[in-house]
């Protein structure tokens, strides 16, 4: 045989032992933060995308579980338990993308990097800063831009006698997850 024929031979010989001996890097899969300011869009597009997508879904809630106090009551995990089931769920999540799934994060560090929506003290500032960074980035981000719930009425009287705080508060939330897509990658 030719020169060529040859030299493909010894390439092919080559990438066979390659492949039986696993030097390539393993499949990829990919990673996805979901933000929403309404949490059942969020959990409802995790679902569809679960249903839908050609890889494996594994879906990964982020936030740390909160704590019961001693009365019974449920009260907000600390800063180091959140940041050690921040730092767990990512590098499962991470396991989870090596063997070729997606990966949804809900809850993703991001949320913290919202504006509050009232001021809050130096040490509360850099909680947030530490907890909005503790993880690399995802491949992807995805906002979810949802109109907030609407709450019901029972009559066009009371709708016009009491302003929906709620519905603004949502409201407001919306434009900080707007706002906090511009200075997202």
């Amino acid at each position: 045989p030719g020169g060529a024929a040859r030299r493909r031979r010894l390439a092919n010989r080559l990438l066979h032992q390659i492949c039986d001996r696993h030097l390539f890097p393993p499949r990829q899969g990919l990673s996805v933060a979901l933000l929403a300011p309404d949490p059942v869009a969020k959990t409802a597009l995790a679902k569809a995308v679960g249903r839908t997508f050609f890889l494996p879904v594994t879906y990964m809630r982020m936030g740390a579980p909160p704590r019961r106090r001693r009365d019974g009551r449920l009260a907000r995990a600390g800063f180091f338990r959140t940041l050690v089931t921040q730092a767990q769920r990512y590098a499962l999540g991470r396991l989870r993308k090596a063997e070729g799934r997606l990966v949804i994060f809900d809850r993703y560090t991001y949320d913290w990097r919202l504006a509050p929506a009232k001021r809050i003290p130096a040490l509360g500032r850099l909680r947030r800063l530490v907890l909005g960074r503790s993880v690399p980035a995802p491949d992807l981000v995805v906002v979810l831009d949802v109109a907030p719930p609407a709450r019901r009425r029972h009559s066009l009287a009371e709708a016009e006698a009491e302003p929906d705080s709620r519905a603004l508060a949502a409201e407001t939330l919306r434009e900080r997850y707007l706002e906090l897509s511009q200075s997202l990658p």
